[in-house]
């Protein structure tokens, strides 16, 4: 014999509150009741429900019916309101419901909602159940610059303020935007990706689409105009769901010379995170080369166990431009090209690849001549001063002035950083 679906009904209205459950049960349902959301969590996180049915007013919160809905862990979700309130009930439809109906609803009706409700959910918690989940995604990070990264990534995770991930093409950007979703309290809502060449066509996805999920952005400097103002209303719902958008750093560009583009940079990045390219992570160059190479001979069914020490030398001295899927496309090359066990220069084969040197974006620094007509000590001190004016007042200038923020980008403790401006005062624009 089947188990009577699990109701359990909320409504602040005692006399209601009684007729809903007499109802259901009625109709063969079993009904747990609760006189508020507040109520209602407790109960829901303590026993399963197949549905959960709460009479919207005005009183009701967002958040207190975010807290029910995510203690029923995947129950159905029916909302019921009276004219007056039918209106701020939609929107709260954002927060998991499946459907919303309108006072007074007729029992046979109610109880068909209940029902395709349970059921949705449930098939939902089957999908779930059955699908091959894959393994967390992960970021080595063994140099100064990924450990500051990531040392960042549980304080974005935990925000609910919309977050933009600015770097190069092929620096993890989109691996970055899964561990802030899977990191945080959404995890159990829907990820969403959406890039811009198909939002130009199809649109963005509407709050009620998002379910209190997460929304990634990809490719955000190629948005069209006419989105912005969406995209930015979407990510002002910081109760409904959260915004995370991904960029190059041609996004900067945009934003300087443009008022509008400036805007969506303001207004999407209230958290930002810069992976940096593979050029600047030399200390953990070694380890994702041995990643790559266990993938790619597992793949391609090789014998290669590991890099030899002269394959690691030319790895180290490669410029990267292409940055991880490059990485992964010589060692796949390489894997192919190898006969013994070990991997060695010969294999990888980089010099016909090997691209002129990136700039990062700025014209590469080079040490004045007249410094040749100096003594050592007095060329090295004005070398120092030339290399803090590029870069540690270059990363002061790209932090909109926030000391705090381009310590963390060179990797250094802020007292430590404070201190190398304080020896070079001119170097940092006041």
């Amino acid at each position: 014999m089947t188990a009577p679906l699990s109701v359990l009904v909320v409504d602040g209205d005692v006399a209601e509150l009684r007729a809903f459950a007499g109802s259901l049960v009625d109709a063969g349902f079993s009904v747990v009741t609760a006189e508020s959301l507040a109520a209602a969590a407790p109960l829901a996180a303590a026993r399963a429900h197949d549905a959960l049915l709460v009479d919207v007013t005005a009183t009701t919160t967002a958040a207190s019916l975010e807290r029910a809905v995510d203690a029923a862990r995947g129950a159905g979700v029916v909302l019921v309101a009276a004219t007056r309130h039918l209106a701020h009930a939609a929107e709260l439809a954002a927060r998991g419901a499946h459907d919303v109906l309108q006072k007074p609803a007729a029992h046979e009706l109610l109880h068909l909602a209940i029902r395709r409700a349970a059921r949705v959910a449930g098939l939902a918690r089957e999908v779930a159940a059955q699908a091959v989940v894959p393994a967390p995604p992960r970021l080595v990070a063994v140099g100064k610059a990924m450990r500051a990264l990531l040392a960042e990534l549980p304080r974005v995770a935990a925000s609910p303020l919309p977050a933009m991930i600015i770097g190069e093409p092929g620096t993890g950007k989109r691996t970055l935007a899964a561990l802030v979703h899977q990191r945080g309290p959404r995890r159990a809502r829907p990820l969403v990706w959406v890039h811009a060449a198909d939002a130009a066509r199809a649109g963005l996805p509407t709050a009620s689409e998002l379910v209190g999920g997460t929304l990634v952005v990809d490719a955000l400097q190629a948005l069209p105009s006419e989105l912005h103002a969406q995209l930015l209303s979407l990510a002002r719902e910081r109760g409904a769901h959260r915004v995370v958008s991904l960029a190059t750093p041609e996004l900067r560009a945009q934003a300087k010379r443009d008022e509008g583009w400036r805007g969506v940079f303001h207004g999407l990045s209230a958290h930002l995170l810069e992976p940096p390219p593979l050029r600047r992570r030399r200390d953990d160059l070694p380890v994702l080369a041995e990643e790559a190479l266990q993938r790619e001979s597992a793949r391609q069914g090789g014998r290669l166990r590991r890099i030899g020490p002269e394959a690691h030398r030319a790895l180290a001295r490669h410029t990267w431009p292409g940055n991880l899927p490059e990485l992964d496309a010589v060692l796949a090359r390489a894997v192919a090209r190898a006969r013994g066990e070990v991997l060695l220069p010969r294999d990888l084969d980089l010099a016909e690849h090997e691209p002129e040197a990136p700039s990062d974006d700025v014209t590469p620094a080079r040490l004045p001549p007249s410094l040749l007509d100096l003594g050592y000590a007095d060329a090295k001190a004005q070398a120092l001063e030339l290399f803090h004016r590029f870069y540690a007042g270059g990363l002061v200038e790209r932090a909109g002035g926030n000391i705090n923020e381009a310590a963390r980008r060179a990797g250094l403790d802020p007292a430590n950083f404070r201190r190398a401006l304080r020896r070079f005062p001119r170097s940092v624009r006041r």
